[in-house]
């Protein structure tokens, strides 16, 4: 569609297997609802080496006004696939002119239409804040971590606002989810996110808590210091978390009000076998589009499968060289 004051660009990352079949269903939930965002630009994008994507993906994907794009952006790190966010959203900065881009993980689906997604033009940034696992009020023992971040990429992490965790909700300096998140698009906060993600990487530290898990949302957060517009938080009904390993965790009531789902492993196989009485919480047609998508599996053929497998072994093996030669902060 053409872009319009207020619009947004939707980005996500695709890789063969299965997240093919998780970004056909967020399309399909997006597109689905009742409101002028469903009907918004969204761009998939394949930013590193891999094997080509299935027909049908991109069959579904057209029909669901989706472009795709399969460029080589991430080269250094490519073991690291948090890194394809950045690289994908910057690309998204130098290529599409809406003036806000909205970051979606593949693993989300829309129940209904989100209120508030896109900011009023003086908003730099929005999204949820993070989990106080990582996060620091500059007295604790995530502190020494954040300071050294600072000096890496040549931002105090101070210069910041006190924000509430989520829950249970603590006094954090600025740091936020990277599952659902829309910046504006002339600030470049993406193309600091990318620079600032590699400087973490090159450094080689990690935190206590965390080790290096959670460079993506640190270094997203201390990116967002550098855009010169208001930033504001996404309420959890957009980002509400289910698991098939935290049961226990998931309220009826919460799930009845959600906006977007953010179902992690709850879609595969096994997960779902164990979700079945949860997801009766769910609006009717996102639960018939989760029905017919799941459980998710992947199908790539043997050969390519193979190719996979070995890139995989490995990406796995250059993870853990750089997590032994890390030094922890």
């Amino acid at each position: 569609m053409p872009d319009v004051p207020g619009s947004t660009t939707f980005v996500t990352c695709i890789e063969a297997g299965l997240l093919e079949k998780q970004v056909v269903l967020l399309a399909r939930s997006l597109r689905a609802l009742d409101t002028d965002i469903a009907r918004m630009g969204f761009v998939a994008v394949q930013p590193r080496r891999d094997i080509a994507l299935a027909r049908e993906t991109h069959c579904a994907l057209a029909e669901l006004n989706v472009r795709v794009v399969s460029e080589r952006l991430v080269t250094a790190f490519d073991w690291n696939p948090h890194l394809n966010k950045a690289a994908a959203m910057a690309w998204a900065e130098r290529n599409v002119t809406s003036p806000f881009l909205t970051w979606l993980d593949s693993d989300l689906v829309f129940l209904r239409p989100p209120e508030g997604l896109i900011p009023d033009a003086g908003t730099s940034f929005v999204a949820m804040s993070a989990n106080i696992d990582q996060g620091t009020d500059g007295t604790d023992a995530n502190a020494p971590y954040w300071e050294r971040v600072s000096q890496i990429v040549g931002v105090p992490y101070q210069a910041a606002a006190l924000i509430p965790s989520t829950p249970p909700a603590k006094p954090i300096f600025e740091y936020y989810h990277g599952g659902i998140y829309t910046v504006r698009t002339a600030d470049r906060i993406s193309h600091a996110h990318q620079a600032f993600f590699l400087k973490l990487l090159e450094a080689r530290i990690a935190s206590q808590s965390c080790g290096t898990f959670h460079h993506d949302q640190v270094s997203l957060s201390m990116a967002v210091r550098t855009a010169p517009g208001a930033r504001r938080l996404y309420s959890w009904e957009m980002n509400y978390s289910i698991s098939p390993r935290q049961l226990d965790q998931i309220d009826p009531a919460m799930l009845a009000r959600a906006m977007v789902l953010h179902y992690h492993d709850a879609f595969l196989p096994k997960g779902y076998a164990m979700m079945q009485g949860v997801l009766e919480a769910l609006p009717e047609g996102p639960r018939q589009l989760i029905a017919a998508a799941a459980p998710i599996t992947t199908t790539i053929p043997v050969l390519p499968r193979l190719i996979r497998r070995i890139r995989g072994r490995r990406r796995r093996l250059l993870m853990q060289k750089h997590k032994m030669l890390c030094e922890t902060v």
